[in-house]
């Protein structure tokens, strides 16, 4: 009977500190699946990445959109990005969403940008973007 209680702590102990730590990997696995993408324009990847209710603002031009129209818009994505690079790195994770740091190198000049997105298992419900500089600096 001890035995069994002592288990069951190390269980509980386990799910209690471990799922944090399984919740950043998924997180980060998702977050990668995303830019890399994004970098690729690949149009079935983000919609699967993307839940069926999924939100798309970009705060800076004041648009919302939603999954298919973030997925539409890819054609216009794809001239921008041509040439460019995208670097990410996670800022803050959370059991169900992260805050992502994220430059963008384009041809012509480049910006940083904050992003936070809210998960539902392994889709993404909603993503919010907002330039930090029009600059790279410090990333």
């Amino acid at each position: 009977r001890m035995k069994f209680k002592f288990h069951s702590l190390v269980l509980l102990a386990l799910l209690t500190f471990g799922l944090p730590v399984l919740a950043a990997e998924h997180h980060s696995s998702l977050i990668d699946r995303w830019y890399s993408a994004l970098m690729a324009v690949e149009r079935e990847e983000i919609a699967a990445l993307l839940a069926p209710t999924a939100t798309i603002e970009l705060k800076d031009i004041g648009v919302t959109q939603s999954g298919a129209e973030f997925v539409a818009s890819l054609d216009e994505w794809a001239d921008a990005i041509e040439g460019g690079s995208i670097r990410h790195k996670i800022s803050a994770d959370a059991p169900d969403s992260v805050v992502v740091t994220v430059c963008y190198n384009f041809t012509d000049n480049a910006m940083m940008t904050s992003e936070s997105f809210v998960f539902a298992g392994s889709q993404i419900v909603s993503s919010i973007q907002e330039t930090v500089a029009t600059n790279c600096d410090g990333f």
